[in-house]
């Protein structure tokens, strides 16, 4: 059910499911903010449901991440209705509204044995005045953002703990194409969305951290100091403690006394210097810290 590529508005890819109802296959959204909805619509492919469920989750409940790294879904979505899958073509299911921020479409029966699911789009309509609301505030750069699975750890947040992270990386800069969830921000505006955070991230780099474009790293660290707001740094590179000797290694703690002042050597931090190795386990991490911040 859960996929980070689900929501990548590409309509020549399709998401597909286990075969027979196997597992309980379903597939969910997060809107990204409350919303009252009362229609979707699916296109399927030819392994299309007989009968599926419509549910939206009651916007008190969460997604949690299983032991597993996995994303589990508690007991909090209630059934709209039960549907006919018809042709498989741009099948539409209109109701009553209902407040929500997830919807979920759960298969309940195939059409045809042996295929599984198919779907090529899913969409949903409905109404809301709520702009996204950002949970964390994220301080990084360009460059970072360039290596997967750093921009992966930020996708994984906002997936798992279904909340958004705001993206700080200097105005004038653009992320790269496949980072979608970007919005360029005038300083100003940017230190109000802070302000509204429940802790700020820095993914620390020597790009982030020692590099020539980092003004607006340190900027928000010293924002985050003022503000008494938590800072959890995440480490993507090797460290050392020694300026003088392996000068290709994050220097740690930073040597700006702007920095140091808020990330100092009994600051704890994530340690992803060894790359995506052992991602599940050091993701866990954060996600316990981030979880102890709420």
């Amino acid at each position: 059910g859960a996929r980070e590529d689900r929501s990548d508005r590409h309509i020549s890819g399709r998401w597909s499911g286990a075969r027979d109802c196997e597992d309980k296959c379903w597939i969910a959204v997060d809107l990204g903010c409350l919303a009252l909805v009362d229609e979707v619509k699916l296109d399927f492919e030819a392994a299309f449901p007989r009968l599926y469920k419509v549910m939206y989750e009651k916007h008190d409940e969460l997604m949690h991440l299983q032991s597993d790294g996995r994303l589990g879904v508690e007991s909090g979505f209630q059934t709209i209705g039960t549907f006919d899958g018809g042709d498989g073509n741009y099948t539409t299911n209109a109701f009553e509204p209902v407040l929500t921020r997830c919807i979920k479409i759960e298969m309940v029966q195939p059409r045809h044995l042996g295929w599984g699911f198919s779907v090529w789009s899913f969409s949903v309509f409905g109404t809301s005045n709520e702009k996204p609301n950002y949970g964390y505030y994220c301080s990084t750069t360009v460059r970072d953002l360039k290596t997967w699975w750093k921009y992966k750890i930020i996708d994984d947040v906002e997936l798992t703990l279904r909340k958004k992270c705001y993206l700080s990386i200097g105005e004038g800069n653009l992320p790269p194409n496949n980072y979608i969830h970007f919005e360029d921000t005038p300083h100003e505006k940017a230190t109000d969305i802070m302000r509204n955070c429940e802790a700020v991230i820095v993914i620390c780099s020597r790009e982030s951290l020692m590099g020539q474009r980092n003004a607006h790293v340190i900027d928000d660290l010293s924002n985050a100091k003022k503000m008494g707001k938590p800072v959890i740094p995440i480490v993507v590179e090797e460290i050392t403690t020694n300026s003088s000797q392996e000068s290709w290694k994050l220097l740690w703690p930073p040597a700006d006394h702007r920095l140091r002042s808020v990330i100092d050597s009994s600051l704890p931090f994530i340690d992803f210097s060894d790359g995506n190795q052992r991602y599940d386990e050091k993701f866990g991490s954060l996600v316990d810290v981030l979880r102890g911040k709420e």
